[in-house]
Order: C-alpha cells, then sequence, then structure tokens
C-alpha cells in the first residue's frame, strides 16, 4: 500500500503469508489458530498516502507486531458473530480501534471476520489535535456510535469507487472530509470558547467574502483558521454564535447553494456529478440526500425547471 494512488483488489489468498506481506509498511505477523482452510480476501485503496483497505479471513487469526508508523490507524470490525478479542480485552459491538503508529499490535480475530481500516498520517494534523494523538488518546462510547457508520460508510464508498481519488480535486477533498471526520472523533466535546460579538461577526464576514471570490477553491477548516489567524476552536465558537452552526456545516451549506446556482443557469444538459464534484461533493449518493434535504427537490429537478 505504499504506491501513490493504487488500487488492488486480492481475493482468494490461501497463503497467510501472502496476506501479510501486502501489509508493505506494517510489522505485523499472522497466525492461524482456528481449524480450516485458510482463505482471506484485501481490497486496498491509497491516495495522499492515506491507506484505505478491507480484509477477511475465513478462519481465526492472531495478529501481532506494531502498526503503521507516524500514522493514526483506525480499525473497525463488521459483521463478525463471535468477539474480537483486542489487547486483552473483548471489543464491544460498534467499538473503534485506534492505534499509533509503532505501538504494539496484540489481536485475535473470529472466524468469517470482516475489517475495515484507515492508515493516516501524523503530519496531516495540527495542534491540540496532534499533541492528543501523540499523548494517546482513547475514542470515548458516546462518540463510536456516532462516527462508526460514518468511517464504515467511508471506507465503503471509497472501495466500491477507487476511481473518485482519479482526480486531484477529489482528492484533496477526500483527504479534507476523512480528515474532519477523525478530529470530531479526537476533539468530539470541545471547550466553548467567550468572543464577543464584533469578532465573531469579523470572522464570519471574512470567510464568507473569500469562499465568494474564491468558490472554485477547496477549504479545509485549517485553511481558514490561517485565513482569520483563529485557533479551531475560537473559529468553532464564532461560527456558533453567529450561524448556529459548525463551520464545516456552513461551508458544506454555501457549496450546496453554489451548486444550485450552476444548474439553475444551465442551458443545456450537463453532469450533475461533475457540478457537484467540482464544488467538492465526492459522495455523490450523501449529496443528492444533501441536496434534497436542503432545497426540498432533488438535483435533476432543479436542472429540468431550468431547462423548462
Amino acid at each position: 500500500m505504499d504506491h501513490k494512488n493504487s488500487f488492488c483488489k486480492a481475493s482468494n489468498i490461501l497463503e497467510i503469508n501472502h496476506h501479510a506481506q501486502m501489509f508493505h509498511d506494517w510489522e505485523l505477523s499472522y497466525n492461524q489458530i482456528s481449524t480450516g482452510q485458510f482463505k482471506s480476501a484485501l481490497d486496498t485503496l491509497n491516495f495522499n498516502n492515506i491507506d484505505v483497505y478491507r480484509e477477511y479471513f475465513s478462519t481465526s487469526i492472531f495478529q501481532q507486531g506494531a502498526a503503521k508508523r507516524h500514522c493514526l490507524n483506525i480499525g473497525l470490525y463488521v459483521k463478525n458473530k463471535t468477539p474480537i478479542i483486542w489487547q486483552g480485552r473483548n471489543l464491544q459491538h460498534n467499538e473503534i480501534i485506534a492505534i499509533m503508529g509503532s505501538e504494539e499490535l496484540m489481536l485475535i480475530t473470529p472466524e468469517d471476520s470482516v475489517c475495515l481500516g484507515l492508515s493516516i498520517p501524523l503530519s496531516f494534523f495540527e495542534g491540540d489535535t496532534k499533541e492528543k494523538l501523540c499523548a494517546g488518546f482513547k475514542i470515548q462510547k458516546q462518540i463510536e456510535w456516532a462516527v462508526y457508520p460514518k468511517i464504515e460508510t467511508f471506507i465503503h464508498t471509497l472501495l466500491a469507487h477507487p476511481m473518485l481519488v482519479a482526480t486531484e480535486r477529489t482528492r484533496t477533498q477526500i483527504q479534507y472530509d476523512l480528515i474532519e471526520l477523525m478530529i470530531q472523533s479526537i476533539d468530539h466535546q470541545p471547550e466553548k470558547m467567550a468572543v464577543s460579538t464584533k469578532k465573531a461577526t469579523c470572522v464570519v464576514n471574512t470567510v464568507i467574502e473569500y469562499t465568494k471570490s474564491h468558490c472554485d477553491q477547496l477549504l479545509a477548516i485549517s485553511d481558514l483558521c490561517m485565513l482569520t489567524n483563529t485557533s479551531r476552536r475560537t473559529l468553532q465558537s464564532c461560527f456558533e454564535k453567529m450561524t448556529g452552526m459548525s463551520p464545516a456545516l456552513f461551508l458544506k451549506y454555501l457549496r450546496l447553494n453554489n451548486v444550485r446556482k450552476e444548474l439553475s443557469q444551465m442551458t443545456e444538459n450537463c453532469s450533475i456529478g461533475g457540478v457537484a464534484t467540482h464544488f467538492g461533493f465526492w459522495h455523490l449518493s450523501q449529496f443528492a440526500y444533501d441536496y434534497k434535504r436542503l432545497f426540498l427537490e432533488s438535483p435533476s429537478d432543479t436542472l429540468k425547471s431550468n431547462m423548462r
């Protein structure tokens, strides 16, 4: 998984060592510990130095070693019928494994187990978030139930549609979305900061004006922090004070409005997916859901109304 922007789909792997060798940057040993013929499958996608994978084992496996170095490594198990034993304890339903690079790993997976995973370079994180990661954080129960299905959908979507990372624009937006999802898991209860109305107004106006003049530019929350010379926490407080929502949600609404304006100006049939992707919406089914929820009509309805 160390090749830039690569996708690999391997099924019917019959040698356990062949499976282990596909994780080039991990220091893992695999041993079969239940009777039966070993069979596995492994789908991997790499883009922007992020690894996304899904692995299946027909037999129970004992895994030991070190995770990928200099990365936050996330794992979650789906459809397991018997418990997964992680570091000496049984994993609960919807529990997320989070392990830092080079940290010792000891895991027993049951028969017919499916694991979804992510490896994200630490260099993608900054400030308080990076400090928490380096100090060894624990995803708490109340956030796992909210984040688990989002990570599961994220991984399944990318592996089902690897061409989503074919362009630099979609790779960039997917990376931004993934980092925000991870930060939700890590900084799930940010401390509220008192900000004046004057400062909050200035910060929000600065963001709005910048996005108006740079509507084709994809922006991460870290970009907005640099633009407004604020911390992530201050930015959050300013937007919640003035708009009642997070900056990420507010930006998504702005991008949805940009898509609507674009579709409303089209004079001939166009690719709705192309317009959506241009404004950073790579998960098209989620885009369609969000669009209809906001405007009470589908993107195709908007386009048809304009054509009429």
